[in-house]
């Protein structure tokens, strides 16, 4: 790739981290929540947590995509 290339890529994948973060943070703050009402209330309350393991994977990659587009950048010696 051309360093105009990764840099538009890095662009591209910088502009979705921030609502990637925070669909993660949202979904964890519904969970705290759902588990202090299911202590609260009664333990079978904590069934209906959903997790949010399909946000951080999806963050996790774009942070490796943008480790990745770094490294390349660097290998090619762009500015």
């Amino acid at each position: 790739m051309t360093c105009d290339q990764l840099y538009n890529a890095a662009e591209d994948i910088r502009s979705r981290v921030p609502s990637l973060e925070s669909a993660v943070d949202k979904a964890r703050q519904e969970d705290v929540i759902k588990e202090q009402v299911g202590w609260w209330l009664f333990a079978p309350a904590l069934l209906i947590m959903d997790g949010n393991a399909d946000e951080q994977s999806q963050l996790a990659n774009a942070k490796g995509q943008l480790e990745a587009i770094r490294t390349a950048a660097i290998r090619a010696e762009c500015n």
